[in-house]
Parts: structure tokens; sequence; C-alpha cells
């Protein structure tokens, strides 16, 4: 009398194991990718808006400070050309880019928000579909 062998009867199983566990590994690498890719752009509208007041805030009283925080904060913003937005354009609508100043001499701020549609890499993942960030600091030289 012959003994059936252990590896007869799991012919399959390896097949059947990867399908089984392949969407949730695609899954997972998308969730990864969406908000790695997500938090990446997050930084960067934080840093525009950061990077835009404080040059908009230590211009020389003879420059305009609106001026110099929205380039600033437009070329700041040159990671999200990717998506072929340019932030630099004032007539684009994925990238919006505001100033304004506030208050006065010894206590005037400028204010800088930075706003931009995120549209998603992989569409599997639920995410915000805009990021926004706002800062303001105070003029280092008043007027």
């Amino acid at each position: 009398m012959r003994l059936p062998s252990p590896a007869r009867g799991r012919r399959g199983g390896p097949a059947i194991e990867f399908a089984l566990v392949l969407p949730v590994f695609v899954f997972v690498m998308a969730v990864i990718f969406e908000y790695s890719w997500y938090f990446f752009m997050q930084a960067t509208v934080m840093g525009a808006a950061e990077s835009g007041c404080r040059a908009g805030a230590v211009v020389p009283p003879d420059e305009n400070p609106m001026e110099v925080a929205q380039d600033n904060a437009a070329d700041a913003m040159g990671a999200y050309s990717f998506w072929g937005a340019d932030c630099a354009d004032s007539d684009d609508s994925r990238c919006n880019i505001s100033i304004a100043t506030s208050g006065a001499s010894p206590t005037e701020v400028i204010s800088c928000q930075v706003a931009i549609q995120y549209p998603g890499m992989t569409g599997m993942v639920p995410v915000p579909s805009a990021i926004t960030f706002s800062t303001a600091r105070i003029f280092e030289v008043q007027r």
C-alpha cells in the first residue's frame, strides 16, 4: 500500500495564495504612493507660502513686498509644474497664490496663501482634492 505524497494535494496552493494576496498588495502600494505624493505636495505648498512671506517681509521699503512674495512663492511651487500647471501664470486656475498686507506700522504684516488642486496619482485612494496653506509674517522694516 502506497501513502500519498504531501506535495501531491497542494499543487495549486501557491497560485491561489498569490491570487488572494495580490489585490491587497497592490492596494497597499497604491496607498503608500498616493499619500507619499500628497504629503510631498503638501510640504511644497507649505514651503512656498512660507518662502513667499519670508521674502516679502524682508524687502527694503523702496520695493513692492507683495510682488516679491508672489514671485518667490511661484518659484517655490516649481514642483507643481509636474502636472503642467504653472503657478507663475496668474491665469492658471489649478494654482492660486494670494498675497495681502494689513495693519499699520509698527505691526504691519504680510499674509500669504497658496492653494493648489490635487488631482491624485492613482485614483484608487480617497484624498483631498485641494491643498491650501496660509501664513503671515510681520514686516522686518516697517514703512
